[in-house]
């Protein structure tokens, strides 16, 4: 198997890669004028869409657009970045603040994820379209083998609505249960209902998020219940 890259490894341009690897704490809290990855982030994101998709056209050149979309949102999200940034050992590389350090913040999928996107954009813009597209090739290059399966072509809340109107004859109903942190740090605590019994519940970023976590959940419990 190919070894991947850390981005770090790659970046040239040293100025680049540690505001890539900032986050915006270790500037506020230690009252230093240095950029953090926030604006890295946001070309990152638009980069990771646009290469997963081409890439998806190419491995999948017979799947819909509809597919193609649920493909790609199996693989740019939260939870998957921030493994593959982990993964790279990202995470022992971040510049926190002291009290985001204390809190666990390497840790977090929410800041990991943000990384995984601001390294990318870094490394596109020191090396190139082509070097960040063929980094990303290799990262996500088994992923994307392994997407062939049909589960894929919906997603958790599409197919455990349709499970449960099949085998409870009941819909779903999704409740928002809390909603914590900044404005730009939400946290969304989501539990799924079937008729008055919890099914499953989820933690994100944003509501779809923990939706789509708490019907995972639940479609995971339906699957251990048929196996007792």
């Amino acid at each position: 198997m190919m070894k991947i890259s850390s981005p770090t490894e790659l970046i040239k341009n040293k100025k680049l890669l540690d505001e890539a690897l900032t986050h915006r704490s270790f500037s506020q809290e230690l009252k230093l004028e240095i950029q953090d990855f926030e604006r890295l982030e946001f070309l990152g994101d638009a980069l990771l869409d646009f290469f997963i998709a081409e890439a998806l056209m190419r491995h999948y050149p017979k799947d819909s657009e509809g597919v193609l979309s649920k493909k790609r949102a199996s693989l740019v999200n939260e939870d998957v970045l921030a493994q593959k940034s982990k993964n790279m050992g990202l995470d022992q590389k971040i510049r926190l603040g002291p009290a985001e350090a204390r809190t666990g913040g390497a840790g977090k999928n929410s800041l990991l994820s943000n990384v995984f996107e601001s390294v990318l954009a870094a490394l596109y813009l020191d090396q190139g379209h082509e070097s960040a597209k063929n980094w990303l090739d290799t990262v996500f290059e088994n992923d994307i083998k392994n997407l062939g399966t049909t589960e894929y072509e919906k997603d958790f809340k599409t197919r455990f609505q349709e499970i449960s109107q099949s085998v409870m004859k009941l819909t779903p109903v999704y409740k928002l249960i809390s909603e914590t942190g900044l404005s730009h740090q939400k946290q969304f605590v989501v539990q799924v209902f079937v008729a008055d019994e919890i099914w499953g519940e989820g933690f994100g970023t944003s509501k779809k998020k923990a939706e789509q976590k708490a019907a995972e959940q639940a479609i995971l419990k339906l699957s251990q219940e048929k196996l007792t």
